[in-house]
């Protein structure tokens, strides 16, 4: 979710989603994190530490240009 974007066709503030869709799952699915983030107190990147577990099966159907088409 983006807050306060202005939108070029309207010129008001609008609260928008960004989505990204695929057109068909791949068989290897390869997904970087961003491992940081910003302090805002010191204004500087700090990198993430904590650990992420993922399931090594993953349904990708809801993220598929035919789940939106339905």
């Amino acid at each position: 979710m983006i807050s306060d974007y202005m939108c070029d066709f309207c010129k008001q503030r609008v609260d928008v989603s960004k989505k990204t869709r695929i057109s068909k799952s791949p068989h290897n699915l390869i997904i970087h994190l961003q491992r940081i983030d910003m302090n805002f107190e010191t204004f500087v990147n700090e990198k993430l530490t904590n650990k992420h577990e993922f399931p090594t099966n993953f349904n990708l159907y809801p993220y598929t240009l035919d789940y939106y088409e339905r």
